[in-house]
């Protein structure tokens, strides 16, 4: 269910002529950046709290914040998406 209408949504994020780049770099960035963090601030919050409710909630949190970037991103029905020298 994520997979799918993720490579839909990365192809539309980036123009043609950086896209191969632009997605590499967000594949290969952002679980170094969001994914690592994760599991040290879920066992920071049971160490802390000794109980899984604030791992749950920092997950609730995590999960708000990516469909608030969701609901960000533009439309790009109709739009032409390869790159044009003369704009």
């Amino acid at each position: 269910m994520t997979y799918s209408p993720y490579s839909a949504l990365m192809t539309e994020l980036f123009p043609t002529h950086v896209r191969y780049t632009s997605l590499s770099l967000c594949y290969q960035v952002a679980p170094i950046l969001a994914g690592s963090w994760a599991p040290l601030i879920s066992l920071a919050l049971l160490n802390k709290f000794q109980s899984s409710i604030p791992i749950a909630i920092y997950l609730v949190f995590a999960s708000l914040v990516s469909i608030i970037c969701i609901s960000l991103v533009k439309e790009t029905k109709g739009k032409e998406l390869t790159f044009d020298k003369a704009e």
